[in-house]
């Protein structure tokens, strides 16, 4: 018998065709098989993990670990105009390599700053504010103030451990010898508007408020945390962590600062304080953050926005969330769309920093129904 030719059988489709039609049709598949190209298998996992939303925590009034700051310029200190010629100055002085005027210029600002921000209070700097000035690496330091000149780029300041040595950053040991405090701000943590310089200050002194607290509680059970949040701090700052004291540090930075200029618009850079609540580049503090932390910031913010806040401040806020919103709306287009291009890189980003979480979050305190309205803390000052 002869045998005729036949067509082929017909092949099953392979299975990145298979995972092709399901990404088409499921725009969260996508997302994880991006996800699981550009950041791995355990990753992906971690970032798709269902997680409770995050809602305000219930607060009358300011629970800071320090007060609200009311006015940039107190009487007795450096006015407007005398600061940002003291700015100016040590620029000029440091760039013409005149090292040490430089240094006293800088010192003065870094004391008429932490005179404001209340710093005095804290136990490494004390009533006599003295700035120790150190080179970029991690030798040479101070408890308390510490001065680089060289630039800090991304960085506003820096908060750590420092031992009897003078190495910076420092491990907690519960065994060992205990460390102190050290703050490190750069010459341009000082910005032409002092505002925005006293909420990298205020950023840090909660890092350092954080770290006193994880060293009286080893001091024979002095000093033990009392709320639960305080508890999840303490223990992350014994574990050497950083994520839920940057998530407060980044609210309070924005709280110190926003209030005290004018109202701006969404791409004024007081904002970059919120979105370092989100990812600092090197740590996402939302992401990691304990839920409890969560809440507590939110709560911080609404109870700001309610009773610090005037009508002009509510609105550049509602604006800059809204702004965030739209943001979280192209990325669900992205993700459908599921081109490999710029937007889809973006859209993954944020989806593995909880980007939608956070926004989700902040939309509960943008238009937040207030008990009355905010009384005016100051009279804003003029633009000059």
């Amino acid at each position: 018998m002869r045998l005729t030719a036949a067509s082929a059988p017909a092949r099953a489709p392979s299975a990145w065709a298979r995972s092709a039609a399901r990404s088409a049709e499921r725009p969260d598949v996508a997302t994880a098989l991006w996800l699981q190209r550009t950041v791995g298998n355990r990753r992906t996992c971690a970032v798709l993990r269902k997680v409770n939303a995050a809602h305000p925590a219930q607060m009358g009034t300011r629970r800071g670990e320090f007060p609200l700051i009311t006015s940039a310029h107190p009487a007795g200190g450096l006015d407007q105009e005398a600061w940002r010629k003291t700015v100016a100055d040590a620029r000029a002085a440091l760039s013409a390599r005149k090292v040490d005027e430089a240094i006293g210029l800088y010192t003065k600002l870094y004391q008429d700053l932490a005179t404001t921000a209340g710093a005095a209070g804290l136990k490494d700097v004390g009533g006599k504010l003295a700035v120790n000035v150190a080179k970029a690496g991690d030798k040479g330091y101070a408890p308390g103030l510490n001065l680089v000149l060289a630039s800090g780029g991304d960085k506003g300041g820096t908060t750590a451990f420092v031992d009897d040595a003078g190495n910076f950053g420092v491990r907690l040991d519960a065994k060992g010898t205990r460390p102190r405090v050290a703050i490190r701000l750069y010459s341009d943590s000082f910005k032409d508007d002092k505002a925005l310089s006293l909420g990298v200050l205020r950023h840090e002194m909660l890092h350092v408020h954080h770290h006193e607290q994880a060293l009286a509680a080893l001091d024979g059970g002095k000093g033990r945390p009392g709320s639960a949040v305080d508890k999840v701090l303490v223990n992350e700052v014994m574990q050497g962590g950083k994520a839920n004291t940057e998530l407060l540090a980044y609210l309070e930075g924005f709280m110190t600062s926003f209030h005290l200029i004018p109202a701006p618009d969404p791409r004024h850079p007081v904002f970059f304080e919120l979105l370092g609540a989100l990812d600092t580049g090197s740590v996402q503090p939302w992401r990691n953050a304990d839920e409890k932390v969560r809440d507590e910031g939110l709560g911080r913010l609404r109870e700001y926005y309610c009773n610090t806040l005037d009508a002009p401040h509510r609105a550049a806020f509602d604006a800059w969330v809204a702004a965030q919103a739209a943001q979280v709306d192209k990325d669900v287009d992205a993700l459908k769309a599921n081109r490999d291009n710029g937007a889809l890189r973006t859209a993954t980003r944020n989806v593995e920093r909880m980007f939608e979480h956070f926004v989700m979050g902040l939309k509960e305190v943008a238009g937040a129904t207030c008990s009355a309205p905010a009384k005016p803390k100051r009279a804003v000052r003029q633009r000059v």
